[in-house]
């Protein structure tokens, strides 16, 4: 199975993996500190970032692969 990261998904897949997984506990971690140190961040761009540092790998529908 070919896996992506989160910058190489198409939009559609993007909003999918965003959808899945925002909320879940690591990513909001994240999120608060990357909040304090840059402001206007777009949700989804920072979501990207944040998948990225996680080293998180996607299915090419935006499902994470364990």
């Amino acid at each position: 199975m070919e896996t992506y990261a989160f910058d190489e998904l198409t939009g559609r897949a993007k909003s999918a993996a965003f959808g899945r997984y925002g909320e879940e506990e690591a990513v909001e971690e994240i999120a608060v500190s990357m909040m304090g140190e840059h402001h206007g961040f777009e949700e989804l761009e920072a979501a990207g970032k944040i998948f990225n540092r996680l080293g998180w790998r996607f299915t090419e529908h935006g499902e994470r692969v364990a």
